[in-house]
């Protein structure tokens, strides 16, 4: 090239090599202006009560709220299928930075919002927060994280601790059965005249528990008798009888040989009881058999007790007498053994 063309292409050709620097410039800067404009916003989707996301039980579900960024109420739905105690555990942060910013709160609320059922506080510095709550069957509830400054990541597990039920919950028998383990199976009989061991010749059984014939002595002019186990009035007390005769159920008698010196109230030809007239009678057991129970009382055949008798409890109601042993009886009426608190006798109408 000769000196005369360098000179005419020199300073042109330098002006324009140093323009293309700039030029680039300006084409970045544009693009990446252009590129600032197009970028997505931020979108929240769960942020109100329909949109909330299931959080299944035994299952981690992990997010995020930032308060500045937008992201200020994060909302999830449990459901629990049998009753129970339900149990929300939120770790907010992470435990292990010793630091935490967020504040805010957590409340479980009914799907239609009208009640609360559990709620905490997120404080700084503060980690995990347990929720529980009473949960009935087949209910959905709604979980409202929210954040009133900071931000922070957090993980949520839901669980339901299941209450037992009762197998025999709603289970109805006959008359005679009761509901063991969701089945009515047949009572046996009681005799609450059985006791082990035996009782001594002092006592009686009474409730399968020895225990004082007629409850200890008698008062004076009455006498126990340990067939009845009650104590009856001496038809002989007071009465006076000539040499040789002695009382015998309120007749003078004369004295055989060998004959004891002493009446003998349970001998055969003893006054039989008065027919007629209400019998009051104490209730020593109660049963419940479904929807009625069975009444065990403290008098029976000796006592002029029939099968078919009608008894009334006073504020409660009307028991039919089912089954009747010598001193014992048994009557069934409509309730439960709550009805019959506190009451302790029943009065039998013969």
């Amino acid at each position: 090239m000769s000196p005369s063309m360098l000179r005419r292409s020199g300073p042109s050709s330098l002006r324009s090599n140093a323009l293309l620097p700039l030029l680039a410039l300006s084409l970045a800067l544009a693009s990446g202006a252009a590129l600032t404009a197009c970028a997505p916003s931020y979108v929240d989707t769960d942020g109100k009560p329909a949109e909330a996301a299931e959080l299944p039980p035994d299952y981690t579900q992990r997010d995020q709220l930032d308060f500045k960024k937008g992201d200020k109420v994060d909302w999830k739905k449990v459901t629990v299928e049998e009753a129970g105690k339900a149990k929300l555990a939120v770790v907010v942060g992470d435990p292990f930075s010793k630091k935490q910013e967020m504040t805010g709160k957590i409340t479980v609320f009914a799907t239609d919002g009208t009640e609360t059922f559990a709620t905490a506080d997120v404080v700084k510095d503060e980690f995990e927060y347990n929720l529980e709550w009473e949960a009935t069957d087949a209910t959905s509830y709604l979980v409202r994280l929210e954040t009133t400054g900071g931000k922070a990541a957090y993980r949520a597990d839901f669980a339901v601790e299941v209450t037992p039920k009762d197998p025999c919950e709603g289970v109805s028998c006959e008359d005679g059965e009761k509901c063991e383990e969701g089945t009515c199976v047949r009572v046996k009989p009681l005799d609450p005249t059985v006791c082990e061991p035996e009782c001594d010749s002092d006592s009686t059984c009474i409730d399968n528990v020895c225990e004082p014939y007629c409850g200890g002595p008698c008062k004076r002019g009455y006498y126990c008798h340990h067939k009845r186990n009650e104590c009856l009035r001496d038809p002989c007390y007071g009465k006076k009888c000539g040499a040789g005769k002695r009382c015998v159920w309120g007749r003078c008698k004369a004295i055989k040989k060998d004959e004891p010196d002493e009446p003998q109230p349970d001998e055969p030809d003893e006054p039989k009881a008065q027919a007629g007239g209400p019998v009051v009678a104490r209730i020593i057991q109660t049963i419940d058999t479904g929807k009625t129970v069975t009444l065990v009382i403290n008098k029976g055949k000796t006592h002029g007790v029939e099968v078919g008798m009608k008894g009334t409890v006073a504020g409660v109601g009307t028991a039919t007498i089912k089954e009747v042993y010598a001193f014992r009886s048994k009557a069934v009426m409509v309730g439960s053994t709550k009805d019959l608190a506190g009451k302790r006798s029943i009065t039998i109408q013969k």
